[in-house]
């Protein structure tokens, strides 16, 4: 009995709030990282916007012919049938790199399929609800040669990608590279840049410092108060970490505007939706 007293004393700590109906829901890489279809992949990312999520989150890498990439680790070997970094190889390198046989559904009927590496354009044209979805672009930086000109190669490939594909007010750039940020800000409008940090404070003023529209931090490393003075002085606050029906009442209690989570159907489903 005492147990149950307990829990309920735990939940109702993390009671959700009523504002948390208009938390933004982003998919992880798609369907996060546990999910049976391979993050950043096109069949995840599909499957995450069927399901209603408002956006999704994806990793990206540049090519050295500055093509943008979904991918999540730094070594393509971690993942798929390739090796080497990304940004070392061009696209034409790249196209044929495989996640692997994965079991997906289309028309009712299961099929087994061969999943490959994407870059960025086909999943904002062909992908269903892509269309006005939202999308954090994650931004990886491993350079290939000078250091600026990567830098300013990137960001001219970050608004070709605004542009081409009307993102303008539903697309965030978050990294942890506050420089890059600062160029992205000044020369893709339309794009919202967001600091990813490991400190609550710091992130918070540095994001003030540079007129960033806010950070992207882990949920376990920032509290109510600070989520309520970052909104407060005009920034906004997305968290990532969660996996399950605590840790998303534990993100939801914080107040945020958005909650980048590993289990879609599960946040969604708590929010009512």
């Amino acid at each position: 009995m005492k147990w149950i007293v307990a829990l309920a004393v735990l939940l109702s700590g993390c009671a959700i709030p009523e504002s948390a109906k208009q938390t933004l829901v982003f998919g992880h890489g798609g369907m996060g990282a546990d999910n049976e279809w391979p993050m950043d992949s096109e069949h995840s990312i599909d499957q995450c916007l069927a399901l209603g999520a408002d956006g999704v989150e994806l990793d990206v890498h540049m090519t050295p012919d500055s093509v943008l990439v979904a991918y999540h680790d730094e070594d393509l070997s971690t993942r798929t049938s390739c090796s080497g970094r990304v940004n070392a190889k061009r696209w034409e390198e790249l196209a044929s790199c495989s996640y692997g046989e994965v079991e997906f559904t289309k028309n009712g009927e299961t099929f087994l399929g061969i999943t490959r590496l994407v870059s960025l354009d086909p999943i904002l044209v062909g992908t269903p609800g892509s269309a006005t979805a939202r999308f954090t672009l994650a931004c990886k930086l491993f350079a290939v040669g000078e250091w600026d000109a990567y830098l300013n190669a990137y960001v001219t490939a970050l608004d070709s990608l605004v542009q081409r594909h009307h993102l303008q007010g539903r697309v965030n750039v978050e990294c942890m590279d506050a420089g890059f940020l600062v160029r992205v800000k000044n020369a893709v409008p339309g794009a919202a840049v967001f600091y990813y940090a490991i400190d609550a404070e710091a992130g918070i003023a540095l994001a003030h410092e540079h007129g960033f529209a806010g950070i992207t931090i882990d949920h376990k490393l920032i509290t109510a108060e600070q989520v309520k003075t970052a909104r407060t002085s005009g920034l906004k606050v997305a968290l990532f970490g969660t996996g399950g029906d605590w840790s998303h009442r534990q993100a939801l209690a914080l107040g945020a505007e958005m909650i980048q989570t590993d289990d879609v159907a599960g946040l969604l489903h708590l929010l009512g939706r």
